[in-house]
């Protein structure tokens, strides 16, 4: 039995979409303080704009913003 994690592939599969996060990425925003995690929950700590930037960049979504 091994110790830690192991990711087997940045692919994932929701709602029956193929998505590809990029990890590498999604570090660069956790660095930058952009993202934030208090034990409980993840909060966005960055303009809107970086928001899109970082759904389309890390997670691989494309899609329309609507509020």
């Amino acid at each position: 039995m091994a110790d830690g994690h192991l990711f087997e592939s940045s692919d994932t599969n929701y709602n029956g979409a193929d998505i590809s996060w990029n990890f590498l990425k999604i570090q660069d925003y956790v660095v930058s303080k952009s993202i934030t995690y208090d034990g409980k929950r993840i909060s966005w700590c960055d303009s809107f704009e970086t928001l899109q930037e970082f759904i389309k960049v890390a997670l691989g979504f494309e899609g329309k913003w609507r509020s």
